[in-house]
């Protein structure tokens, strides 16, 4: 109804009013649009001043150097790592080609349309000395449509690299001593345990040698009891009660199992000794064909004999495979 209205008083008012309105109405169109790009605007500034001070917080946080510079190979941006190193303001550097910073060989080396990896080069300072060498690495700056506005530069000096590597270096020989020392307890672990087995081993025999011995000893003093008797004249009765008294005839009779049973037990105390020299290999300088087949038998047989728990084995060897 206002509307209405309002157009119905509209058509009443003369032309030239009726013209001045339409004028009104559009300044206002168009102020609003203003507003409104007006504030678009300010928005997206905001968002480019924040992208501007993350990147800015990001190059100023590099601690290797950053350089920028154009197509003609003049520096547009360097960053404080830069500065701290050749004690350059910005001011004296920026728009300053770069063999304000870089000799002529090294400077020609940098060009913007090609990459560099690992380039050694040394810095003018601004007290006109050189800083210590730098490690550069240069890539061109594409922009859309691939095109080539320039190159970014970006060091770090090799003596900090060279630190590193000497830390690296360290580090690593650490681990291997300690890989070593662990290599070094696992042998002493697997010897002790071969030991243990070994000792086990060679107790059986000895004490079987070690118990013969005191009984020869025994038939020793008893042999010799009736001997002396013997060579004393004695005969008849009484040497018969001094034979049965000492029991020579049994005496006699048990003599050869026991030397038997003592050579035999001396016999596998050296088959055991022999078997751990084949293990040692003390002396690589005597060259001699092996058998092979039989040293794994004997390593089969100690680490059987130094385990805790009981081990199945299925032996699949030839009698003999000799090198």
């Amino acid at each position: 109804m206002d509307a209405v209205n309002a157009g119905s008083a509209t058509s009443r008012l003369p032309a030239s009013d009726t013209v001045l309105v339409d004028v009104i109405r559009q300044m206002d169109a168009v102020y609003a649009d203003l507003i409104r790009y007006e504030v678009d605007l300010e928005g997206k500034n905001a968002a480019l001043e924040q992208a501007q001070q993350f990147i800015g917080s990001i190059i100023t946080s590099m601690s290797d150097i950053l350089l920028v510079c154009d197509q003609q190979g003049l520096i547009q941006q360097i960053n404080p790592a830069l500065l701290a190193l050749t004690d350059f303001s910005s001011e004296d550097l920026l728009n300053q080609p770069l063999t304000a910073l870089f000799l002529e060989d090294d400077a020609k080396t940098l060009r913007p349309s090609e990459v560099l990896r690992d380039h050694e080069a040394r810095l003018r300072r601004k007290d006109g000395g050189f800083t210590e060498l730098v490690a550069l690495n240069c890539t061109p700056r594409l922009e859309r449509q691939r095109h080539l506005p320039g190159l970014v530069i970006v060091g770090r000096p090799v003596g900090e690299l060279r630190r590193a590597y000497e830390s690296l270096n360290l580090a690593h020989n650490d681990l291997k001593r300690t890989q070593q020392q662990l290599i070094q307890a696992e042998k002493m672990a697997s010897l002790g345990r071969l030991v243990a087995g070994v000792a086990h081993e060679l107790n059986n025999p000895i004490s079987f040698i070690f118990g013969n011995v005191h009984t020869l000893a025994r038939y020793r003093e008893r042999l010799s009891h009736y001997f002396d008797a013997v060579h004393g004249g004695l005969t008849g009765e009484p040497l018969e009660c001094l034979r049965r008294e000492q029991r020579i005839d049994a005496l006699m009779d048990d003599l050869g199992p026991l030397i038997d049973g003592t050579l035999e037990g001396a016999m596998r105390v050296t088959e055991i000794v022999k078997n751990l020299r084949r293990l040692s290999f003390v002396n690589a300088a005597d060259r001699q064909a092996v058998n092979l087949a039989q040293i794994i038998r004997n390593a089969v047989h100690w680490v059987v004999k130094a385990s805790r728990r009981p081990i199945l084995l299925e032996e699949n060897l030839p009698e003999s495979l000799m090198l």
